[in-house]
């Protein structure tokens, strides 16, 4: 490709003009260009891209800022700083001039509001604006006028304002009245994920993020545009946190013939930089035109190559600096000593960080006063991480810290005034030592007036605050010091407030102490924290988890071609896949996959590389006794590529199963909770019944004494049953809300045994049922646990046991001594257990449906009790039992 196919024909807007229409949409301000040749203004350009009123209003500005300009001489960088009267008020010019001759000066004139300074993005385009119009415009400073206007015909212009396009740190695209993209550069390719190929060419309108196109219109329109937020690329599908401006673009006559826009990734935190390699002609030309110093140094420190400004900075003209270190070069200039230290120091802290650094270096002058210099030092490494080089820029910064100086007081008043209008702001100085108060203070402190001394206010701040606000209020020796604390007063009242101040305190040799500063109420917001505090940090930890959990999920990524060949994978694990990769590379769907799921996959590829919408699906693989299900996302890459990612979700849909199970046991233990509190109304029902009904008839005076007698005991074995349900209920509801504890002793195991029989024996002995007991363990041997617990479960079972075995039947309570335990039992000879039932006649609520049983009463919450127990003492309880055969029941507990 020749490179005279790029270079502009001179029917076309040349680089210089479209650099200047590039310049004033980006800030938003006139831009002007002004030739004076032979005692004649001429105007190579105006630019009306700006907030005035009309055009009318912008070119009766740049008029009187070219005529002021030419009235002043520039300073050492060729600039000229001056204020230019407008309708709305007094505006700020600078002009750069760009060369000057006897007969000729050219001038590039910029208009920006009041206190406002250009950023680093603006200063680049400006710096890269100026270069381009002096090699365009001064290739033509010795010509006559009618060569001088054909400016934009040189390749030198068209080379530099591709570089420019090519490598600015922000994404640039051009668009036609269609909507039509006509180019974009290498950073918009890079933001949006998509190649130029792709974005060129493409319309605007089928962006399926419509947001943007408001701002493209506006610049269709002649105004700038913006859209600003998270932004999906239609050719990428990537999400950018985007900012964009537009601006339009003008032909020769002024008619607008498309937009110019210009995006931001502002997610990024450092915008990466693409080196760019040049001649050694095109380098010193560079380096020699530009009013900043520019250095080259070797991997060793040692100098390479200076510009003008830093040979005449060193006063090194004429000297052969080229290969000296900064030792050498301290030997040649003792005066420079500290400078050429600092600077080696710097050099090394950036090769040490591998990046580009940014510091300020103060530099003497020969006759008196330092200049302070912004410099930037770029780091250059070999392949192998050796250094190969440093690149060293730096900007005379001095005027501006002299202007920031002087405007520090007010630029503070400002800020605290924009920034808490709605605050009440505080004015003290050291003279008076009174506050002024602005604002609404009464609504703070009530109707009492505010205080008018620092004693009076001390006054009011709760006594746990005064020392910490004290040592806020604590000036520095010469300089401003910002302060901010919470603090609490309390008035009059009682009433407490919560505040948060901020402020400033100056301390200089010329002026007494001053303050200035805000109060606000922050009550509201305090009692907002507290009550979502806890709500917070469960959030947090939710999102944690949650965050977790997706860094953890294994997906499988496949490329396809449109004719369903698989053209590359990733996976984290290749045991993942089904075939090794060698298996399924290059090969077609049909060759590799399931009929069925090639068929399919071929199916959503056709559909996305139409549609470029996202295909979601699921299939199965495996067999019967293992089926494994995939979820698959179909995505557009590129005109005859797409991307699958998939995700095995056969756990999630297992536990989409477990939780419907989970599900029906939830509702099954509310069926039994709602049978068991049925059961319990009819089991406290009866012994209540008993002592009521009976309780009733000892009124009867000419009752005898026989069945007095035979009454009270009926009431009083009512009452015992009754209490028993009322001690097994508040006993479950102990275990359940786990307010049971254990309480160990040491008991002679055969003293338990033994005491237990005895206590049941007359009850066994009423229903003519032998009751014996058996201990099989060394005599007086010695068990640690609590006792209460152990009697009790082996009532309950021994109880159980006597009940439903009938009379002549055989009940035996027993232990026996192994390695590690005592193994304890009750067994009986009664109607037995199904083998089904044995799990369930432990679980809370859960009663056996027997015929057999109907008439034998009780919670069915006693072996619940005797398990959890059991376990609280660290063994286990388990049975054994036929229907017809007996029961014995067999619990353990750790020695």
């Amino acid at each position: 490709m020749k490179i005279s196919e790029h270079i502009p024909k001179k029917t076309s807007v040349p680089d210089w003009e479209n650099s200047l229409t590039l310049l004033s949409g980006t800030l938003q301000s006139p831009v002007g260009l002004l030739e004076y040749r032979n005692n004649v203004i001429r105007w190579w350009f105006r630019s009306t891209q700006t907030n005035t009123e009309n055009t009318k209003s912008a070119d009766s500005l740049l008029e009187a800022a070219g005529r002021t300009a030419l009235s002043l001489n520039p300073d050492a960088n060729n600039s000229i700083w001056f204020p230019v009267k407008h309708l709305n008020g007094t505006m700020q010019c600078v002009t750069h001039e760009l060369g000057r001759t006897e007969s000729r000066r050219l001038l590039l004139i910029l208009i920006f509001k009041e206190n406002t300074n250009p950023d680093k993005l603006q200063q680049l385009l400006i710096s890269q604006t100026k270069r381009i119009i002096e090699e365009d415009l001064a290739l033509a400073s010795d010509t006559s006028d009618e060569e001088s206007a054909e400016f934009g015909s040189f390749a030198t212009s068209h080379d530099m304002h591709r570089m420019l396009f090519e490598n600015s740190p922000v994404g640039i695209f051009y668009f036609n009245r269609q909507l039509t993209i006509s180019k974009v550069n290498a950073r918009f390719c890079s933001i949006l994920g998509v190649q130029a190929n792709e974005a060129e060419g493409f319309n605007l309108k089928s962006a399926m993020d419509r947001r943007i196109l408001p701002a493209v219109h506006a610049a269709l329109e002649g105004r700038e545009g913006m859209f600003e937020g998270v932004y999906m690329s239609t050719l990428s599908g990537k999400q950018v946190s985007l900012l964009l401006k537009t601006a339009p673009i003008y032909n020769r006559n002024h008619e607008i013939s498309g937009g110019i826009g210009i995006i931001q990734d502002f997610s990024e935190a450092i915008i990466t930089r693409r080196a760019l390699e040049e001649s050694e002609m095109r380098l010193r030309t560079l380096i020699n035109s530009t009013p900043d110093f520019i250095c080259f140094k070797d991997g060793e420190g040692r100098w390479v190559e200076a510009n003008h400004t830093l040979v005449d900075l060193f006063d090194l003209k004429g000297v052969d600096y080229q290969g000296m270190d900064y030792a050498q070069l301290i030997e040649l200039m003792p005066s420079k000593r500290e400078v050429l230290t600092f600077c080696h120091e710097t050099d090394n802290m950036a090769w040490k960080k591998g990046r580009p650094i940014r510091i300020e270096e103060h530099i003497p002058q020969p006759k008196g006063g330092v200049r302070v210099f912004d410099v930037i030092k770029v780091p250059l490494f070999n392949k192998d991480g050796s250094r190969k080089g440093l690149v060293v820029l730096g900007r005379d910064i001095t005027a501006r810290k002299q202007a920031e100086m002087e405007i520090k007081e007010k630029e503070m008043r400002f800020q605290l005034v924009a920034m808490h209008t709605n605050d009440v702001i505080y004015e003290w100085n050291g003279i008076d030592k009174e506050f002024v108060w602005h604002g609404n203070l009464k609504a703070i402190i009530g109707n009492m007036d505010g205080p008018p001394d620092i004693r009076s206010l001390l006054a009011l701040i709760h006594s746990d605050d005064r020392k910490r606000l004290l040592q806020a209020w604590q000036p520095a020796n010469g300089e401003a010091r910002f302060w901010k604390e919470e603090f609490r007063v309390v008035l009059p009242d009682g009433a407490v407030k919560h505040l948060m101040g901020r402020g400033i305190l100056e301390n200089s040799e010329s002026t007494h102490l001053k303050a200035y500063g805000t109060v606000t109420d922050i009550t509201k917001e305090k009692q907002l924290v507290v009550n979502l505090r806890d709500a917070l940090d469960k959030a947090e930890i939710n999102h944690n988890k949650i965050k977790s959990l997706l860094n953890m999920i294994p997906d499988l990524i496949f490329v396809f071609d449109k004719e369903g060949y698989f053209r590359d994978f990733h996976v984290v694990n290749e045991n993942q896949l089904l075939h090794p990769s060698a298996d399924f590379m290059n090969r077609k769907v049909e060759e590799v996959l399931t009929p069925k799921l090639a068929k399919l996959t071929r199916d959503k590829i056709a559909s996305v590389l139409t549609t470029r919408r996202i295909e979601t699906y699921n299939y199965v693989l495996g067999n019967e006794d293992e089926e494994r299900v995939f979820e698959a996302r179909m995505v557009y890459f590129k005109e005859d590529e797409t991307i699958c990612i998939v995700r095995d979700v056969t756990r999630a849909k297992r536990i989409e199963t477990e939780l419907v199970k989970a599900k029906e046991r939830a509702e099954e233990s509310d069926r039994l909770k709602s049978a068991f509190l049925a059961n319990m109304s009819h089991e406290i029902r009866t012994p209540m019944n008993g002592v009521m009904g009976f309780a009733e008839l000892l009124k009867d005076e000419s009752l005898s004494a026989t069945n007095r007698k035979l009454y009270l005991d009926i009431i009083v074995k009512s009452g015992h049953q009754l209490l028993e349900i009322i001690n097994d209920v508040l006993e479950i509801s102990k275990i359940e809300t786990g307010q049971v504890s254990i309480v160990r002793a040491n008991n002679l195991v055969s003293d338990v045994v033994s005491s237990i029989a005895d206590t049941f024996g007359v009850a066994a002995a009423e229903k003519q049922i032998r009751l014996r007991a058996s201990v099989n363990c060394e005599k007086g041997f010695v068990l640690e646990c609590d006792t209460q617990k152990l009697t009790r479960v082996l009532n309950k079972l021994i109880s159980n046991a006597i009940k439903f075995t009938k009379a002549g039947g055989n009940v035996e309570v027993g232990c026996e001594c192994l390695a590690n335990e005592i193994l304890f039992f009750v067994k009986d000879d009664g109607i037995g257990i199904a083998k089904e039932h044995h799990a369930m006649i432990f679980d809370r609520f859960s009663q056996i449906s027997d015929p057999r049983l109907k008439n034998s009463g009780g919670t069915g919450l006693g072996l619940p009790i005797c398990k959890s127990w059991v376990e609280l003492m660290g063994g286990r309880i388990w049975v054994v039992s036929s229907p017809g055969e007996g029961s014995c029941f067999f619990f353990t507990v750790p020695l």
